[in-house]
């Protein structure tokens, strides 16, 4: 559903920066989907014995190009 919710911003932002213009009757396709790394979150983790693990939340960036269809 995250996927569902970016497209729609995306069609939307589509709408906006050709104003007059209506997603329905251009004929909009995906064009490109791509993902990228994001920020990586550091924390550390008790161990035994007094140490530490490390511990990498990864994030990433979806980008999504929609245009009319040729």
């Amino acid at each position: 559903m995250p996927l569902a919710k970016l497209l729609k911003s995306a069609i939307n932002n589509w709408e906006q920066k050709n104003e007059g213009a209506s997603a329905a009757d251009s004929g909009l396709v995906v064009k490109t989907v791509f993902v990228d790394g994001g920020r990586v979150l550091k924390r550390m983790r008790p161990a035994p014995q007094g140490r530490g693990y490390k511990i990498r939340k990864r994030s990433n960036h979806v980008t999504i190009i929609v245009d009319k269809k040729n």
